[in-house]
């Protein structure tokens, strides 16, 4: 009997009995199987060095991710836990229609989690968990008091450096402003749209971690390509699927290696699912509630003028 056979049975039970409450999740890669997020991931892994050193007063107490969908929000948290060596859970929404009810389930939810300590928390889509507490919900105050329950359990000293709480939105105006402050979110961190390189990078690190094989050199051309033809905004997770488009493509003309023809022709066929002007309005809400320059690409700040400029365009 090993150690990690008492955790992997751990999980196996809480999976059973926390059906719908949460999900335990075995990470799939490490932060260098990430493409682009260099600042990001530079931060990551100092949290991972001072996890692995035992020095909980560099590990912050929670993080807020923001920014628009399929820029790597999530799997930047599972690559974290990955490298940390923590479990990862995905919260789920614990609400339910019978009075009382969401808050035994969150209860229970958050003791579980003391059981699976060390770990790394997701909570997904976290605007729509709780309405903020100066926002009408008609709730009866449920979202007060799984905020309140929620606050207390991140706030224990006795699981800091143990419990890693990320939160994850695309819409931070919507959050409740306790959960933005200082010390409860250290760090509160926005996430943009891939420049040119990260793109590049995104197509190699997909293609390697997937074991696709493909006949490009480092993705320049292919990347020069895309912008090309689709000089609107392309996230992260269109470039996955385009790199398993390819691949199926090849596959389809009885290859095993994707040739550039390929990724130009799923590049052409292929149409975006999202709206240029509703993402950049997503950036620009994280960037106003961003808590550190350093994750602020220079682009960026260059977009609306740099400096002070740029803080009051993007405001």
């Amino acid at each position: 009997l090993t150690m990690e056979m008492v955790r992997k049975k751990k999980k196996d039970l809480l999976r059973q009995e926390l059906v719908g409450l949460i999900e335990v999740i075995e990470p799939r890669f490490g932060l260098e199987e990430i493409g682009g997020l260099e600042p990001i991931k530079g931060y990551f892994s100092q949290i991972v060095k001072a996890i692995h050193a035992g020095d909980d007063k560099l590990v912050p107490r929670g993080i807020t991710m923001m920014g628009p969908p399929g820029v790597g929000k999530t799997a930047l948290a599972e690559a974290l836990a990955r490298d940390i060596g923590f479990n990862f859970v995905k919260l789920l929404n614990p609400r339910t229609k019978w009075v009382g009810e969401s808050e035994r389930n969150f209860f229970k939810a958050l003791q579980s989690l003391r059981t699976l300590t060390p770990l790394v928390v997701v909570e997904d889509e976290a605007d729509q968990s709780e309405h903020g507490r100066d926002e009408y919900s008609g709730d009866t105050g449920v979202s007060n008091r799984l905020r309140q329950m929620r606050f207390e359990f991140t706030g224990d000293p006795a699981i800091r450096g143990k419990v890693l709480w990320i939160r994850i939105t695309n819409r931070p105006d919507r959050l409740d402003q306790a959960d933005l402050r200082s010390g409860r979110s250290s760090e509160r961190i926005p996430f943009f749209m891939p420049d040119f390189t990260e793109k590049r990078h995104i197509f190699q690190v997909v293609a390697r971690r997937s074991q696709i094989a493909c006949d490009c050199e480092d993705f320049a051309d292919i990347t020069a390509y895309l912008e090309a033809r689709h000089p609107e905004i392309i996230t992260g997770a269109d470039i996955e699927e385009l790199v398993f488009r390819a691949h199926r493509q090849a596959r389809v003309a009885g290859r095993d290696q994707a040739r550039p023809e390929d990724f130009r022709q799923v590049i052409d066929d292929f149409l975006p699912p999202h709206q240029t002007e509703v993402l950049r309005h997503m950036e620009r809400l994280a960037l106003n509630q961003c808590s550190s320059r350093r994750f602020v690409p220079e682009r960026v700040w260059s977009r609306a003028g740099g400096g002070e400029a740029a803080e009051a365009v993007w405001v």
